[in-house]
């Protein structure tokens, strides 16, 4: 299903960067799944009808904001009761399906206080910048991030007016690609699946806490990979996590806690909790973060329960990150940020700005050197330190962020080596 885009601006501001933006947009999607010039509604028509009937059928609402958006003429327009541009924010900001992203030319982000109270939730909303320096890169960008030239809207436009003929001969040669694409990838996927181990638990007692891997999955136990790993300051440990089990890393001890192998009983009747993606935590707000697919759930690390309305899309709360799903990611108290891993690239998440750092998502082979660039299924930091211990498979691998440099990889045969860090 195609997004539907909803603009939002005012002629005597961005007029000529909106129209810039939308002949753009339309060279990717279907005109008809992207709306403006709200401004034109017909006489006699009831207004604010006619606006929330256009916001409703949008999925998502780019409001354009210039360096005249807050000029002292707009700026009585925008408090008074029946500026179009009010309205329509409105409408959007009410609506939880509608993902509102303010979009600046060439402008900031106006301060809570400068907005009428029924649009302030705007100032709260991650921004996305388009400079007139780099306006074709920072438009491309926004198209990758809200998904729409990665999909079937791009290629609907492309073949809408080809004929019977051209249409098939396109379809037959994407076809042809595709089997030879398989043709590779089929024989590669079965040898990892070959190569991979899996890890049994043996004996878990208040005096025995290792833990061993094999080659061969356990009947009960075994799982192919940890999916996801966290540091969870309530318990002073680090949680590993894999189908409805984890264990527990005990900073204070600096061993595992005597019931470290443990399955989540309270999880256990609410299938969201298998095959995880991924998990962080996010210090300042005493959370932790559980991805799977394109959603994600929050943890109060204080209640010690999972907050009430979810899951939610990724799409929704985090603006730049991918919103189809994440691999792995850790949270770096260093620059108080989240990385999101996924295949070979990474991004940064500032938890202070609430924005993806600009350049990203880049490399990790261009960052990293020495770090693994594809398959990473799980990542934490280790507390107060530099360094992040990434899961692939049965492997780990240590890594300082500080000084770019491998501290340690093993094929792990005792989750005790954290004692060494």
């Amino acid at each position: 299903m195609q997004k539907k885009i909803f603009i939002s601006y005012r002629r005597n501001d961005t007029q000529y960067q909106v129209d810039e933006l939308y002949a753009t947009l339309i060279k990717h999607v279907r005109k008809s799944c992207v709306f403006k010039d709200v401004e034109s509604i017909g006489v006699g028509q009831d207004f604010e009808k006619a606006i929330d009937e256009a916001v409703g059928r949008c999925t998502v609402c780019l409001v354009a904001i210039g360096p005249n958006w807050l000029s002292e003429e707009n700026k009585a327009r925008l408090f008074s009761g029946n500026d179009y541009v009010r309205r329509e924010i409105e409408a959007a900001l009410r609506r939880e399906e509608v993902t509102v992203i303010p979009v600046l030319f060439d402008s900031v982000m106006p301060a809570a206080d400068q907005l009428p109270e029924t649009i302030r939730d705007l100032h709260y909303r991650n921004a996305y910048e388009i400079t007139r320096k780099y306006k074709e890169e920072d438009i491309k960008s926004l198209m990758k991030q809200l998904g729409i030239a990665r999909r079937g809207g791009f290629m609907a436009h492309r073949m809408s007016g080809k004929s019977w003929l051209a249409r098939t001969l396109t379809v037959a040669m994407w076809f042809f690609i595709l089997m030879i694409v398989l043709a590779f990838l089929v024989p590669f996927i079965a040898r990892v699946r070959e190569e991979k181990s899996y890890l049994s638990y043996a004996d878990v007692s208040a005096q025995d806490t290792a833990w061993h891997w094999h080659n061969l999955m356990d009947s009960l136990d075994g799982v192919p990979k940890i999916e996801a790993a966290v540091n969870y300051d309530r318990y002073d440990a680090i949680c590993l996590y894999w189908n409805w089990q984890y264990a527990e890393f005990d900073y204070t001890k600096n061993t595992y806690a005597d019931s470290a192998f443990r399955r989540l009983e309270y999880w256990k009747d609410n299938p969201w909790f298998t095959d995880l993606d991924a998990a962080v935590e996010w210090p300042s707000r005493n959370a932790l973060y559980f991805f799977k697919g394109n959603e994600y759930v929050e943890w109060n690390t204080v209640t010690d329960q999972m907050v009430e309305g979810y899951p939610k899309s990724i799409a929704a709360n985090w603006f730049g990150v991918w919103e189809d799903g994440i691999s792995s990611a850790f949270y770096y108290a260093a620059n108080k940020s989240i990385y999101f891993i996924k295949g070979n690239e990474y991004l940064i998440y500032n938890t202070e700005t609430l924005k993806v750092e600009p350049g990203y998502p880049r490399k990790i082979e261009y960052d990293w050197p020495g770090m693994w660039t594809e398959w990473i299924t799980a990542a934490v930091t280790i507390r107060n330190t530099s360094k992040v211990v990434f899961f692939r498979g049965y492997h780990s691998l240590t890594y300082d962020m500080e000084t770019k440099t491998m501290v340690d990889s093993s094929l792990i045969s005792d989750l005790n080596q954290f004692k060494l860090l």
